[in-house]
């Protein structure tokens, strides 16, 4: 038997009782194991549930267990509360922040989990770390054996920013070999509708078939789709309600982020960062998109922000981020020794003046 694999098998089988439980008909919470038991019109979805994460027990031969449930093979499944279900993983970790994501009716919604506690911060529905976190793409529609087909395409050609009609000629491109009658996806709203729909960095659109929104930059290139509603504000904090939604979802536009509640953009130093609640979250580093810290974890100076106690971005280089790795004594001070968490080397660091650090107040 290899090491390890007894432990294994029980604790699958603790899993599956503990996600058994969920059958029961109750509403209450159990106070012993803090597992929110689902009422009677969820069973189709718990049978369903419990039907895969049994096939993925069978499957994944080596899970490692958590608090909160397991993870192994690009696999979290997450058991016990609200956010109970099965998300992929990704090799990302940023200061302790894990990448995941969980697909359902064809959405994928991207997820923080924090190495240590577990805790999870919803991101929103594009990947916050990849260059393509702001998915810049154009969209049009061509005529094919008598069908309107929508392509997502990157050549600026297709998009003009313009709400006008369609050229009495139309638009003739070759696809797939093919000579095709092609068209606008997205026309801009009328400019006469106001900030509402237009601010300085975006503008709305409409889309050419079914009506919907989508939210294009200045570049005429769109960067959210599917939307029911859509306001802008000059502070690129979209209010939108996407197709299929009620209740209102707040996008950051720079980086974005999703939120259920308006976040309100504040100075922090020499840093504008984004705060809901008690957490600030960074408004325009994609690179740290979703991580959130307590307010009282910030702190800075006209020269370094200071945040989690280790992490620090200096004024003249806000688009990098460096770990403080210990103080070195010199001739006349102490320097801090700063390491650049994108490109860390021990041996490639960067001094300044331990005196510039912030003062708590």
């Amino acid at each position: 038997m290899e090491a390890g694999k007894g432990e294994i098998d029980v604790a699958r089988d603790l899993s599956l009782r503990n996600i058994d439980i969920m059958d029961n008909a109750a509403t209450t919470q159990d106070q012993n194991t803090d597992m929110v038991v689902i009422s009677r019109h969820d069973q189709p979805k718990v049978y369903f549930q419990l039907a895969e994460l049994q096939k993925m027990f069978r499957k994944t031969a080596h899970l490692r267990r958590m608090g909160s449930g397991y993870m192994g093979a690009g696999q979290y499944i997450r058991i016990g509360d609200k956010m109970q279900g099965m998300y992929k993983t990704y090799e990302d970790v940023r200061l302790n922040w894990r990448l995941v994501s969980k697909t359902e009716g064809g959405i994928t919604k991207y997820y923080l989990l924090h190495e240590v506690n577990e805790r999870m911060i919803y991101v929103g529905r594009k990947d916050p770390w990849s260059p393509l976190a702001v998915d810049a793409k154009e969209q049009y529609l061509y005529n094919t054996q008598g069908a309107m087909q929508e392509v997502k395409a990157l050549e600026r050609e297709y998009i003009t920013g313009e709400k006008r009609k369609q050229p009495s000629n139309s638009i003739r491109k070759e696809i797939d070999g093919e000579m095709c009658l092609v068209t606008y996806a997205y026309y801009a709203v009328n400019k006469n509708r106001g900030n509402d729909f237009n601010s300085k960095d975006a503008y709305v659109c409409e889309h050419y078939m079914n009506g919907g929104y989508a939210i294009s930059n200045n570049k005429h290139q769109i960067i959210l789709d599917n939307l029911k509603s859509v306001k802008l504000s000059d502070d690129n904090i979209a209010e939108v309600v996407f197709i299929g939604e009620e209740k209102p979802t707040w996008v950051n536009l720079y980086t974005m982020q999703e939120f259920d509640e308006r976040p309100v953009v504040e100075r922090v130093g020499f840093m504008d960062m984004l705060r809901v609640d008690n957490n600030y979250y960074f408004y325009k580093n994609r690179d740290l998109t979703g991580i959130p810290m307590f307010d009282w974890s910030c702190i800075a100076n006209d020269r370094i922000f200071l945040f989690l106690d280790l992490y620090v971005i200096l004024r003249d280089q806000p688009d990098k981020v460096y770990y403080m790795d210990g103080e070195r004594r010199g001739s006349d001070q102490w320097y801090l020794k700063l390491i650049d968490i994108a490109n860390p080397n021990i041996k490639n660091f960067k001094e300044v003046p331990s005196s510039w650090l912030p003062k708590r107040n």
